[in-house]
């Protein structure tokens, strides 16, 4: 019997070691808010650094929001990745400026691509992942549609985010707070000269606690975006516009700067093993 199952595992193995790796090109962000549907080929690696700085709220506000993923391609258009994330703050209070560095746990990305640009109509790929914190997870999903148009590409997001975070109430019993998220993320670029590409990134994010609507703000910005042989490096500089519905406790009569920020830039530095 243990011999029947070891050969029947051995077997499937080797079906999925000569299954053809995912089509396309390798797995370059061309975005740093908007992903697009391609995945990393079998047994392919990359790093990833990410760095997002969040600045100015209704007071100073500084935040660099820091990722380190490890991901690889499964076959079969899947891949998989392993982030470790950190947070560094600085902001003004009525007791002074206040800094704070906190460990913001590991997330684990799931990623399958069920049709390619380059060979469909229309690229699409399903996005899950789970983030553990000590007191607080996080479960996000993404609808990835892309098309190129030529040397232009567009890349849609529809996005789902669940945030639970444990908090003490008033009689000093354990709560647990839920934030819901739809967001909306759109990207356009243009090939300019062959491996350099600039565009622009727009994302909508829309809050909801208790069942109702919070605010739905409005952020957009230009993206730059180049590759090399083994390395690929994309940043994109968002700027909040006016709201389509403001924060009611927002001090600002257009934007939301009681849980956004004015502006926020991202760097995504990728290395292929």
């Amino acid at each position: 019997m243990c011999a029947r199952w070891v050969s029947g595992v051995t077997r499937f193995l080797a079906v999925w070691l000569l299954l053809p790796a995912a089509a396309g090109r390798a797995n370059e962000r061309l975005f740093t808010y908007a992903y697009e549907s391609p995945v990393l080929p079998f047994g392919a690696m990359e790093n990833e650094l990410w760095t997002t700085a969040r600045v100015m709220r209704d007071h100073y506000f500084l935040r660099f929001d820091q990722r380190v993923e490890l991901e690889w391609g499964l076959g079969r258009g899947v891949q998989t990745a392993f982030y470790v994330n950190t947070r560094g703050q600085a902001q003004t209070s009525p007791d002074g400026l206040q800094k704070a560095y906190e460990f913001r746990g590991v997330s684990s990305e799931w990623k399958w691509q069920m049709s390619d640009p380059s060979t469909n109509f229309i690229g699409s790929a399903l996005y899950a992942e789970v983030t553990w914190m000590p007191h607080e997870i996080e479960l996000e999903g993404k609808v990835i549609l892309d098309r190129w148009f030529g040397p232009v590409l567009l890349a849609y997001n529809l996005v789902a985010e669940a945030e639970i975070e444990a908090e003490q109430g008033k009689g000093k019993e354990l709560e647990w707070e839920r934030v819901y998220k739809i967001e909306n993320v759109l990207g356009v670029t243009y090939n300019a000269a062959g491996r350099f590409h600039v565009g622009l990134e727009v994302w909508n994010v829309n809050v909801f606690q208790e069942g109702k609507l919070g605010y739905s703000a409005l952020l957009l910005g230009p993206c730059l975006a180049v590759s090399g042989e083994r390395f690929w490096a994309a940043w994109t500089f968002l700027a909040q516009a006016p709201a389509f519905q403001n924060s009611k406790t927002s001090p600002h009569s257009s934007l939301v700067l009681d849980d956004l920020e004015r502006y926020q830039t991202r760097l995504l530095l990728g290395v292929h093993w």
